[in-house]
């Protein structure tokens, strides 16, 4: 079992990062879909303890970030560092190693957050232990890529976006949920309130848009045989870098906080926009360079879709950050639509990247493409028509709520046909996802096997 666990073969990493990414993936799909039947249906499910609405968003939204978008994107920067470089991965058991700790404290997690064992805290309900090991499987996997870079013979801008991804989750897990003080919560207040937000706009814009722009810069040569320009990576380290730790303001926009902290947050908030339009515009300069390889598969229409989820998750997280549109959308479910944007974004560019690993990392062609591009469409559909679906329900109850008059009562019943809207949506997200995992299990089972001499990504310099 140990043999098994901590083989020193290259692409198990990669390969076991993808696999578990597609469970999860799964998992977080059905437990969303569950999550929205209670807004559909009130007390459909209300019997059952461990069903509760509470429990379900909470566990949702921990299995997106966690085990569906990150696994993926793991699976792709585990897979690129080497090829880029050139050179092998520093140690492939310790990168086996930080697979079974990332995917153990999901497990942790989720049965935990089901169980009602939770933080309170907004993407920071996970219990110690889970946070703990996450940390530990980021640090030894920064530790592993860092290594291999300084050991291959090339010192590229997409090695240090993506690393620096790793270091910036790592620096904000530990602050935003203050895991150097294990015994408790070292913040009260309103400094409180700005560390939740600051893990929040963290997770997104210093995890998984940066994590997500490595993986689609780096795969882009593979997928299209063509790259973007080298000065792109950096501009996206650099703008990501200055604004995104200070994004967290802009979450409470006439809210208890002090008003520089407010402006300063939208202001980051807003040109947040720039690293996330320079990723989407990159890749469509190298669609528009290579046209034809859109419809040889879906990889690069999955890292396509990827970059514009994260353009529209900008702006939708920028505009509320005004004083005007603050009035009307803050505090709405507009500000769930654009984590449906954000976390989208980042499963677009990890699906793409697990269509384009499955040669390599598996072993074996894809047993159906047709099956990919019903997947391909199904999801771009869905996650659209979700966030579509908040983005009106918020201005619906924002503009009730902005009369004064109207009881509260009329904001929620307003927001029912798209509450009812959203969880045909993510129905419809779950088949896609069904077809998926069917796909990978049949290529992984029985899908031409691929010689391995040819098992490995050829980057366009």
């Amino acid at each position: 079992m140990l043999a098994w666990m901590f083989t020193d073969e290259p692409w198990s990493p990669p390969r076991r990062f993808l696999y578990l990414g597609v469970v999860w993936g799964a998992v977080a799909f059905l437990t969303e879909f569950a999550a929205s039947l209670h807004l559909v249906a009130p007390g459909a499910l209300s019997d059952v303890a461990w069903l509760a609405y509470g429990r379900l968003v909470a566990a949702a939204r921990d299995l997106w970030i966690y085990g569906f978008a990150s696994n993926l994107l793991l699976a792709g920067l585990v897979a690129l560092v080497p090829q880029i470089a050139r050179a092998p991965l520093a140690s492939v058991r310790l990168a086996n190693l930080s697979v079974w700790l990332w995917n153990a404290a999901q497990a942790i997690s989720w049965v935990s957050l089901l169980a009602g064992v939770s933080r309170g805290r907004l993407w920071g309900e996970a219990p110690w232990t889970a946070d703990l090991l996450r940390l530990g499987a980021a640090l030894l996997l920064l530790w592993i890529l860092v290594r291999t870079s300084t050991g291959g013979r090339r010192d590229d801008p997409v090695l240090r976006l993506g690393i620096a991804a790793l270091g910036w989750f790592a620096a904000v897990l530990l602050l935003g949920k203050g895991l150097f003080t294990p015994g408790g919560n070292p913040y009260w207040g309103i400094a409180d309130a700005l560390a939740q937000a600051f893990l929040r706009q963290g997770l997104g814009w210093l995890w998984l848009f940066p994590a997500a722009s490595a993986v689609l810069i780096g795969l882009s040569g593979a997928v299209a045989g063509q790259s973007v320009p080298p000065v792109l990576p950096t501009l996206i380290l650099l703008t990501t870098g200055a604004f995104g730790p200070f994004s967290a303001g802009a979450e409470f926009v006439w809210g208890p906080v002090p008003f520089w902290a407010q402006t300063v947050g939208a202001v980051a908030s807003m040109l947040l926009l720039l690293p996330a339009a320079g990723a989407a515009g990159g890749l469509w300069g190298v669609v528009q360079a290579r046209p034809a390889r859109l419809v040889e598969g879906p990889a690069l229409a999955f890292l396509l879709v990827g970059g514009a989820a994260f353009v529209f998750a900008s702006l939708a997280g920028g505009i509320p950050a005004l004083l005007g549109p603050a009035r009307v959308a803050g505090l709405t479910l507009w500000t769930e639509a654009r984590t449906v944007l954000l976390v989208a974004g980042a499963g677009s560019v990890g699906m793409g990247a697990a269509y384009a690993l499955i040669p390599a990392a598996v072993g074996r062609i894809l047993a159906s493409p047709r099956l990919a591009w019903w997947h391909f469409w199904i999801w771009t559909l869905g996650c659209f028509a979700s966030a579509v679906a908040l983005m009106v329900a918020g201005i619906s109850q924002g503009a009730v709520w902005a009369t004064g008059t109207v009881p509260f009562a009329a904001s929620v019943q307003a927001t029912v046909p798209y509450h009812v809207a959203r969880c045909a949506a993510l129905g419809a997200m779950v088949f896609g996802h069904g077809l998926f995992s069917w796909n990978v299990f049949l290529t992984a089972d029985s899908g031409m096997e691929v010689p391995a001499a040819q098992r490995e990504l050829v980057l366009a310099t």
